[in-house]
């Protein structure tokens, strides 16, 4: 037993003891030893979305941890090394977030909150502020939200006189939409406004519309007869918008029933339009009605309501409203608009007037029924369109 007591004595006394329990390295060594332990680089460099006051860059990341690329490239050996300073309140107070470690090309940065970092660097070749409080060398805007929107639409009242929308339209009635996009940092070139027509929406691909909406808007739209086509029968619209850290927010309408009979073409030859309709819109193309690509064309007729608005233009589509393209603009009540019809071979063809009004709204005025174009044999390559000498 007291070879026992005597041997737990020896052991004992072997045991390591820490000669310095309080030493603390991260204070003793200097800062730059204990910053950035792990190396990290982007796998695409960051992009600089815009700049400001004397070629400031802008970045604008989607996150809370992005990087800082060295101001030279890289960092060399020896000290002092380079440090990254960032002010949160425009400059007034300044606290350092780090240094490079040697070798290191970005710094690894993570911020608290959302909002506008200022950034410099202090250390070996970098410039001393001139300012008071100091400029930023970079600006990093950290956005991690989406954009706020707003979209709904007003179908016709019912008949009733009720208020609510009503869900089954009818082709040439009108729909409002009507959207409001909030957000700080957005993206105006982003935004889209887009429809698509097909028993499954969802399924369907998406077709934008030629214009790029404001912020906050309307736009009146005709229910189409395309939303009658087979597999169809509802429409719907969706609103994409976007900020400038690439954070997107999508809204859509609920599909609305669209009801009616599609008119098709009967088989064989078609009698010729009578006259009097054809006075009532001359120029116009009639339904069913064949142009020659690469010819011109007058429009001697507009709708009443093209009076209203100072910029009028001529869209026309080969793809049955798909895709639109601008064939003349300028167009005006009571004189003749010579317009050039493209040199395609389709048999599902639209025009369409379309009005340009104020805060970069477009309101459609007329659209025609299905027509076609030829312009020679199929898959023939179409001359270029211009004046005939």
């Amino acid at each position: 037993m007291l070879w026992g007591l005597s041997a737990a004595v020896l052991m004992a006394g072997c045991e390591p003891q820490d000669n310095y329990p309080d030493w603390d390295p991260a204070a003793d060594y200097p800062s730059w030893a204990f910053d950035a332990p792990f190396y990290y680089r982007p796998a695409r460099e960051p992009a600089v979305v815009e700049t400001v006051a004397t070629g400031v860059p802008v970045y604008y990341p989607a996150r809370r941890q992005f990087f800082v690329k060295h101001p030279t490239g890289r960092q060399p050996g020896g000290v002092p090394r380079v440090a990254v300073w960032c002010s949160l309140d425009r400059g007034q107070r300044w606290r350092r977030a780090g240094c490079f470690g040697v070798g290191q090309t970005h710094f690894l940065f993570q911020a608290v909150d959302d909002g506008p970092h200022w950034i410099r660097f202090l250390g070996p070749s970098q410039p001393p502020a001139a300012d008071d409080p100091g400029a930023p060398q970079r600006v990093y805007v950290v956005d991690t939200d989406p954009p706020d929107v707003d979209f709904a639409l007003a179908a016709p009242d019912r008949p009733d006189g009720a208020a609510a929308p009503r869900r089954v339209l009818a082709v040439g009635e009108e729909v409002r939409l009507r959207w409001r996009i909030r957000d700080e940092n957005l993206d105006p070139a982003r935004t889209r406004l887009a429809s698509n027509f097909a028993l499954r929406p969802e399924r369907a691909v998406w077709t934008p519309f030629p214009v790029t909406p404001p912020a906050d808007g309307e736009m009146v739209v005709p229910v189409p007869t395309e939303a009658l086509d087979p597999g169809g029968g509802r429409m719907r619209f969706r609103l994409e918008a976007r900020d400038k850290a690439g954070n997107m927010r999508l809204a859509f309408s609920e599909p609305l029933e669209v009801a009616g009979e599609v008119r098709r073409r009967a088989a064989g030859p078609r009698p010729p339009a009578p006259r009097g309709a054809a006075a009532e819109r001359p120029g116009w193309p009639g339904p069913g009605e064949c142009l020659r690509g690469g010819t011109s064309r007058r429009l001697s007729w507009l709708p009443s309501s093209a009076a209203r608005y100072e910029q009028v233009v001529l869209e026309f589509s080969a793809s049955n409203g798909r895709g639109w393209r601008m064939v003349a603009e300028g167009i005006r009540s009571g004189r003749d608009n010579v317009w050039w019809v493209p040199p395609v071979n389709a048999g599902l063809c639209r025009l369409r007037v379309v009005a340009l009004a104020p805060g970069a709204r477009r309101v459609l005025l007329a659209g025609s029924l299905p027509f076609a174009v030829r312009t020679g044999p199929p898959g023939a390559r179409a001359a270029a369109v211009g004046p005939h000498r």
